[in-house]
Order: C-alpha cells, then sequence, then structure tokens
C-alpha cells in the first residue's frame, strides 16, 4: 500500500519517468549509477523508455509529510445492502461506514459519501435510493479527528435494471383460454 501511494504521488508530481516493466541493467557491468541514474542525473541521462527508480530514490524524493499521510490513512471498510448492489429501481441501498479504522487518529469525524448519480450525504451510515436504471460508482470520504483521510477510495458498483412491468392481472392466463376455446 505505501509503495503504490509513493509511485502514485511521485508520478503525479513529475519527478520520474515511471512504468510497469522490471528495471533492465542496459550495460553488461555492474554498475547501478549508470543503469539507473539517480533524480539528479535523469533529466540529462539517456536511459531506457522502461527505466524505474528504486524504492530508495522514490523515498528520498517524496517529502515526509506526504509519507506521513500514507502511513496514517483510514482503512475503509464498507458494507452495502443489498450486498450484490442489484437490483430493480428504484433500488433502495444502505451504505455503512462504521468498521473504518483511523490509523493515528482516535476517532472518524467525517463522512462524505458521494452515489454516482449526482447526490451526494454524510455520515457514517447512509441510505440512497436510485431510481433511473444504470451503472453507478458510489464512494466515501472520511476525515479523522486528526485530518487524516482515506487515500486509496474503494468503489463500490451498483447496478439499477428496470422494473418488471406488473400489468399481467390475469389478463394472459384469459388470452390463452379465450385462444384455445372451439
Amino acid at each position: 500500500m505505501i509503495r503504490l501511494v509513493i509511485v502514485i504521488l511521485v508520478v503525479n508530481l513529475g519527478l520520474f519517468a515511471c512504468s510497469s516493466a522490471p528495471q533492465r541493467n542496459e550495460s553488461a557491468t555492474n554498475d547501478t549509477k549508470a543503469s539507473n541514474p539517480g533524480p539528479e542525473t535523469q533529466a540529462n541521462s539517456n536511459k531506457p523508455s522502461n527505466w524505474e527508480p528504486s524504492i530508495e530514490q522514490l523515498q528520498k524524493a517524496v517529502p515526509p509529510e506526504l509519507l506521513k499521510q500514507s502511513d496514517c490513512a483510514i482503512e475503509e471498510d464498507v458494507a452495502m445492502k443489498p450486498e450484490s448492489g442489484h437490483g430493480q429501481a428504484p433500488l433502495k441501498v444502505t451504505f455503512d461506514a462504521g468498521a473504518s479504522k483511523s490509523i493515528c487518529g482516535k476517532m472518524i469525524v467525517g463522512w462524505v459519501w458521494d452515489f454516482g448519480d449526482g447526490a451526494k450525504a454524510k455520515g457514517p451510515r447512509v441510505r440512497h435510493t436510485y431510481i433511473t436504471p444504470g451503472t453507478y460508482v458510489a464512494t466515501v470520504s472520511m476525515t479523522d479527528n486528526r485530518g487524516y483521510k482515506n487515500l486509496a477510495r474503494l468503489e463500490h458498483t451498483v447496478t439499477v435494471i428496470e422494473a418488471r412491468s406488473s400489468q399481467h392481472n390475469g389478463n394472459s392466463s384469459n388470452l390463452l383460454k379465450q385462444g384455445t376455446r372451439r
């Protein structure tokens, strides 16, 4: 988790050109400085396009306050009912983030939900009704008493399908009976 956040932060800050490919040693020697230049020489080097910085280089490049945010991020734990997140419109869904944990603070003090359909709500446990058929992604932003947040928000997918028509009223069985009379 920490490595993922560091890489995302460093890439977003534009400090390194990272790729998902493994590191390669372009030279036949064991000179890692030549094949993995540090941030001070990267801009001037002719490094391969798949060059990746080491964890040590990333940790040196990221400000300590950002590392602290990563270490103290709230652990998100959300229960959703119905658990499948699937049903007919109108679909009532309950989201409960009460089991989430504050790592460095005493307690979570703020919850802001985005239901993916333009509606928002506040609180650890909320209920929302989805009216229109479609697929929605609900997320929650949480803050603890020391200001730490859940950095990697989980996506809770809700799929709403059209309600079945209830206009049978026994007419279909009457039509069948009428069609079979002679």
